[in-house]
């Protein structure tokens, strides 16, 4: 497709430069004929008004006139003119163009170049005429004196200025190829880079490759088109590819947190099978211990619905204007009898927000379980204040604090950090409320340092 395409790009340089050449080579040659034309013509004229006078010089007004024709055609002719003279019988002197004398020659009109029967020096005659060269004649004593151009010299410069014209036209042809040629490589480029990385993405390769071109055109616009939709499927792409990472490894720690609870229930049902139930107190431990871990399996499975439901674009939220100190205010009086050292609530200012209540609700006890859980006997301060018109939610412990490498997961599913073996949990929390404030448009910030506490800091758009 692209050969010929730059095939016939490459013809249609190549002819339409050709016609050009054609053109300035016809107009160049006719201008310097044209100009050896009015020059000869203007000769022509000189010879014929200065013959008079040469006449009455050589004294041909006392002599016969074939006599002193041969002084006559020396005085006058000239390299671009010839001169003729005719006496009353018709008898012409000229300059022989055999042997190149002057001596008497077969009679031939004035008002003619040569034979008529010449066929080339009939070109000329009429060439010569068209371009203003005319044969000019004035009686002198008992004859005439004709000036006519040289058409011999004329022939010469015509076939040399179609020589020379057609060498620079091929030269120029030559060089309209090799140009037309590289200005239809250079055209084409762009489209041949998007289509060999359309090829590329055919076969699976979503390597990133931008067609780079500095034109200012369609192609140009092309260019630029593909660069924005290759991005975007690379992106998509790398999107796609990270979803899957995430997704094979939410599902192995979904599986291995469910397991653990699974195997242990599991493994108290073989107890009761080999006789177990007869021990009542056994079996009344059993029954609670297989009780508390299908509660711990029933919130992990809500908190995992919660979670897909949270990552779903489509599903409706209960979008109104609410209180963000209200909603804090609930959840401090919620956990607060949970919190040995104090869970303290401070409010600074309006701080109404769009979004939904319950996911905000969540959220911000999601956070405060959290803190409750790794910071057990440290005080927490919960605090909204209305900030440059944003709403900011601050909840801060004073314990032990979190690492460098926990801040960087905080916010993953099923990570709980180092002491996770310490603190029941799920690792879903923060993660779940990462995107209820995210389907909120706000944003949600971890701040801390081993041994001095952790802040947690929510910021949602002032309504």
């Amino acid at each position: 497709m692209f050969a010929s395409l730059r095939l016939r790009l490459t013809i249609a340089y190549f002819v339409v430069a050709g016609l050009l050449l054609g053109v300035v080579a016809v107009v160049g040659t006719v201008f310097v004929l044209s100009m050896y034309a009015r020059a000869t013509q203007e000769n022509v004229n000189a010879v014929i008004a200065q013959a008079p006078a040469i006449f009455k010089l050589v004294g041909a007004e006392k002599k016969p006139l074939l006599t002193v024709a041969p002084q006559i055609i020396e005085r006058l002719e000239r390299n671009s003119v010839r001169i003729t003279v005719v006496d009353s019988d018709d008898t012409r002197i000229a300059r022989s163009t055999d042997d190149n004398t002057i001596k008497a020659v077969p009679e031939r009109r004035p008002s003619t170049f040569g034979r008529r029967n010449d066929f080339w020096r009939g070109i000329l005659f009429g060439l010569g005429g068209a371009l203003g060269m005319h044969p000019a004649s004035v009686r002198v004593g008992s004859g005439v004196i004709n000036a006519f151009p040289d058409l011999d010299r004329f022939r010469a410069l015509l076939v040399s200025s179609i020589l020379t014209m057609s060498a620079a036209g091929l030269c120029m042809a030559l060089i309209a190829l090799l140009l037309g040629r590289y200005i239809t490589n250079q055209a084409l480029k762009p489209l041949v880079d998007v289509t060999q990385s359309l090829r590329r993405f055919s076969q699976g390769d979503f390597t990133p490759s931008p067609v780079i071109t500095s034109q200012r055109n369609e192609m140009g616009e092309l260019a630029t088109a593909f660069n924005a939709a290759a991005d975007q499927v690379v992106a998509a792409f790398d999107e796609r590819e990270r979803n899957a990472r995430h997704m094979r490894q939410f599902i192995a720690d979904a599986g291995h947190e469910l397991r653990t609870p699974l195997t242990v229930v599991m493994g108290y049902i073989d107890v009761l099978r080999r006789g177990a139930v007869t021990d009542r107190e056994l079996a009344e431990n059993i029954l609670g211990t297989m009780g508390g871990e299908s509660r711990r399996m029933r919130a992990l499975i809500d908190k995992l619905i919660l979670l897909a439901r949270l990552d779903r674009d489509e599903v409706q939220q209960a979008i109104e204007t609410i209180d963000v100190s209200a909603i804090a205010r609930q959840v401090v009086d919620k956990f607060g009898p949970l919190a040995p050292s104090g869970l303290r609530f401070e409010r600074d200012g309006a701080a109404w927000v769009i979004g939904d209540e319950t996911e905000l609700n969540e959220a911000i006890s999601n956070i405060v379980d959290n803190a409750l859980k790794y910071a057990p006997n440290a005080p927490i301060d919960v605090r909204v204040a209305s900030e440059n018109g944003h709403v900011a939610v601050a909840i801060k412990d004073r314990g032990p604090g979190m690492t460098p490498e926990e801040q960087a997961h905080a916010f993953d599913r099923f990570y709980r950090g180092e002491r996770r073996f310490d603190v029941e949990g799920s690792g879903l929390g923060l993660a779940i409320a990462k995107s209820a404030i995210e389907r909120a448009h706000g944003t949600l910030r971890v701040a801390s340092a081993p041994g001095e506490g952790t802040e947690f800091t929510i910021e949602l758009p002032k309504a």
